[in-house]
């Protein structure tokens, strides 16, 4: 498992028709392979955000008003400083919404005809349309495995490919268990830590993330203001 370099909404595997000819299909997984890998990629390399270390300071905006900060349904400026109050989708409840996120099903069935070139497949209650293990791209080249799940309607099963190393974080997003730092290739996200994250294992860790130079306990920060662009402040 690669935690890549990581927020893309993707084309996943699951999200495009099959064309009529054969190498338009090859085509198209091969596009969501990427797109694939890329989300798996931010959100890891994002996940540590939900979780700031006690003493960690970061690089803030400075404001007079709501709209020095962007877009005023999400921030707002209080007492000089920009602050998010938007509302988060934390991801998941439970590890297998994770696992239908990161195998690319991203369309919800209740029936064969919902899903062209795809199979319905009834995952934990839910229907998704999944793409079917044995065609153009094996599943090991889209990072997957086959697995075997009943079809939506009848009594048939088939095999699809599917991610099952994900799994849902207490904090309450979606990520995949690193085992070893050589799981974990984006900049300030380069370490294994304890809870199976990746994050930064030293201040080194932070030399290519903007606006950061120091590591608190797995996430990049600032040391003082002169790490920070113009109008922010570290803090």
């Amino acid at each position: 498992m690669k935690v890549l370099s990581k927020f893309v909404m993707l084309l996943l595997v699951g999200g495009l028709f099959v064309m009529a000819c054969g190498e338009d299909e090859e085509e198209n997984q091969n596009q969501n392979q990427v797109t694939n890998q890329n989300q798996n990629q931010n959100q890891n390399q994002n996940q540590n955000q939900n979780q700031t270390p006690s003493g960690a300071m970061f690089c803030t905006n400075t404001c007079e008003e709501d709209s020095d900060c962007g877009d005023p349904s999400d921030w707002s400026c209080v007492d000089e400083r920009c602050e998010w109050d938007g509302e988060v989708d934390t991801g998941c409840d439970d590890d297998a919404d994770c696992q239908a996120l990161f195998s690319g099903w991203i369309t919800e069935c209740t029936e064969q005809a919902d899903c062209p070139g795809q199979v319905c497949i009834d995952a934990g209650g839910t229907g998704y349309c999944a793409t079917e293990a044995g065609g153009a791209v094996d599943c090991d080249t889209l990072g997957m495995e086959a697995v075997e799940y009943d079809l939506i309607e009848g009594d048939d099963t088939t095999e699809v490919c599917a991610n099952t190393s994900s799994e849902c974080h207490s904090a309450g997003y979606c990520y995949e268990p690193c085992e070893s730092d050589d799981d974990c290739d984006a900049a300030g996200a380069d370490t294994c830590l304890a809870d199976g994250t990746c994050g930064c294992g030293s201040d080194a860790s932070c030399d290519d993330v903007a606006n950061a130079d120091t590591c608190y306990d797995g996430v990049c920060g600032c040391s003082d203001g002169e790490v920070c662009s113009e109008d922010q402040v570290c803090e």
